[in-house]
């Protein structure tokens, strides 16, 4: 034990100052120059003597490794050094917008917690019912809002249209809620979706079904509880002679019996509502698994066990209509998107200022912004630019992850030890400050988008995938594999990656929402894709600037990144289901 924490507080230290390093990079790479700024800040004119003299006095004239190891001595002794713009310590500005951000924080916590476990119980106390149902798809649709559109949205009815609400300051507790919910929202219907899917599963659980049936203390009746004649000694070691038409043999059976369960002599009947996949047989239950009579398993990851588990997934997609529907939609829009050039009835870019924000018609079907081009034009065309930046950065990210998780798990030893370091200090940066800082140091522009977004997101493929490698590395078809000469590559390509298809599948049909998300924000600031061409989170940026009068012009953008992200969210979830039999147990439909 000792041994263990003490390797684990030495691999500390390199951690930390990787964490320091790539910090330090990532502000001298940023784009301008810091002596300039000292300059300006002071209504002064930059000139080269000037320049010269505050780049001596700030250490800009040393090299880069001096630079850095000053900086870390000085932040080990507590001293991080002065602000450029104000010229105070970095230390007081930190501590002063502290209290703000812990408060907009705090509130965004308490309102994220208790409007998800209300919303949470409010389901579980209705259960398979239409308002249960009407929760969870709008759970489901919550999950998939983009934030920015979701605050443009709160601004414009509490702010401007209510005038109930401030929008921006620190004014009182009302500055607060506008940014407080939409901090919130994205997790509120995330831990909602958790905690009403846990509270299921667990009133399905023995100890809760027993204790529905012990007596109340006051002689009512447990909710859902059986009904005992007056008089008949009922509770623990005390079954009732018949329930359900047959006899329970013991306090196991009585436990797991519930209201519509079937029963027949003493033994809960397959399929019931309740249980799904529960087998008693003389007071034994056997969840989720089905015995194999009379054939040979074939070990995990062989050729006829991964052509069956393919078999299986399709045949599972194939009865989820909701899942098929998703895919159909996600083609359709594809497909929409190839055809844009002979499927927008007018040129995207073409203005017009006789016609600028025309309300929809049948002329042009959802109006047109504020320079009179055509909205459903550049939404065709602005589809192309979301969707297949997205994609790219997707591909890249997921080769270079798998790449690097399979020699990981494959050659261990320095290669697994650097591997798992890099991700580890990729991983301690926030993905959406580190592809901030990428874009605006390398500046905007498709490439630097599909960059920033590879970068921040492959560490998790790459954990992912040497998880499934050392799951495999030791079965017999990989060792027999290396016995018979193959190469690394060989035994990545044609043993590894079949098996690590399912969870690398999933897991990039989920992501690829969490990308087009980023990559609209990204638009939406200005640091993705330019005008004039079309991007939905460009159109939303548009918008903004006449959302005053003119608030549906925010709508169809905002709509296709909602719809698209939400399919591309149950498609992973249908694909998470149909590859692994023990969520489909549980699974409900969305509506």
């Amino acid at each position: 034990m000792k041994h263990c924490l003490l390797r684990r507080l030495t691999g500390l230290v390199p951690l930390l100052l990787g964490i320091s390093f790539l910090s330090f990079v990532l502000v001298q790479l940023s784009p301008g120059d810091p002596a300039e700024v000292a300059i300006r800040v002071n209504d002064m004119t930059p000139t080269p003597e000037l320049l010269a003299e505050v780049r001596a006095q700030l250490g800009l004239d040393r090299p880069f490794p001096e630079r850095y190891l000053r900086w870390l001595a000085g932040v080990l002794r507590g001293d991080w050094g002065t602000s450029y713009v104000t010229g105070r310590p970095v230390a007081g500005e930190l501590a002063r917008a502290l209290p703000p951000t812990l408060m907009l924080a705090g509130t965004a916590a308490i309102i994220m917690l208790a409007c998800s476990l209300a919303v949470a119980l409010v389901c579980v106390r209705h259960e398979g019912r239409a308002v249960d149902r009407l929760l969870r798809g709008l759970l489901f649709l919550g999950t998939s809002v983009p934030a920015f559109w979701a605050g443009l949205l709160l601004i414009w009815l509490f702010s401007v249209h209510l005038d109930w609400l401030p929008t921006g300051g620190l004014e009182g507790p009302s500055s607060l809620v506008l940014p407080a919910v939409t901090l919130a929202l994205p997790y509120l219907a995330a831990y909602a979706r958790l905690l009403r899917n846990s509270m299921v599963r667990t009133a399905q659980e023995d100890f809760v079904l027993y204790a529905r049936l012990r007596p109340q203390p006051r002689g009512r009746p447990a909710h859902g509880a059986p009904q005992f004649p007056a008089g008949q000694p009922h509770g623990p070691g005390h079954e009732p002679a018949q329930a359900g038409g047959g006899q329970f043999r013991g306090g196991v059976h009585l436990c797991l019996a519930r209201a519509g369960a079937p029963v027949r002599h003493g033994h809960l009947q397959p399929g019931s509502s309740r249980h799904p996949g529960l087998r008693p047989a003389h007071g034994r239950a056997v969840r989720g698994r089905q015995p194999v009579h009379g054939h040979l398993r074939l070990p995990a990851g062989s050729a006829p066990a991964r052509t069956g588990a393919a078999m299986r997934c399709v045949r599972a997609l194939l009865h989820d209509r909701a899942g098929l529907a998703c895919l159909l939609f996600l083609g359709a829009v594809l497909l929409a998107a190839l055809l844009a050039p002979w499927l927008a009835p007018w040129d995207p870019l073409a203005v017009d200022g006789s016609r600028k924000l025309a309300p929809c018609g049948p002329e042009h079907w959802l109006g047109t912004d504020r320079l009179g081009r055509d909205i459903f034009s550049r939404l065709l065309y602005g589809a192309r630019a979301t969707l297949g930046v997205s994609l790219l950065a997707m591909m890249a990210t997921v080769s270079l992850g798998a790449l690097l998780g399979m020699l990981a798990g494959l050659v261990r030893g320095r290669v697994e030890a650097c591997v798992m370091r890099l991700c580890d200090v990729m991983l301690s940066f926030p993905g959406e400050v580190m592809v901030l800082a990428i874009v605006g140091m390398l500046g905007p522009g498709l490439e630097n988008v599909v960059l920033a977004c590879v970068v921040a997101k492959w560490p998790w493929y790459a954990r992912m995938m040497r998880t499934v490698t050392l799951r495999y590395a030791d079965r017999d078809f990989v060792r027999f594999a290396r016995v018979a000469g193959y190469g690394t590559g060989h035994i990545i390509r044609r043993h590894l990656l079949p098996c690590a298809a399912g969870e690398i599948s999933v897991l990039a049909t989920l992501d690829t929402g969490a990308v087009i998300l980023m990559v609209s924000a990204l638009s939406f600031l200005g640091l993705g894709v330019q005008p004039p061409t079309p991007e939905w989170g460009m159109m939303l940026g548009e918008a903004r600037e006449v959302m005053v009068l003119y608030p549906w012009q925010m709508l169809p953008p905002g709509l296709a990144i909602l719809l698209v992200v939400a399919a591309c969210n149950y498609l992973g979830d249908s694909l998470r289901d149909a590859l692994d039999p023990r969520h489909a147990l549980h699974k409900e439909p969305v509506l």
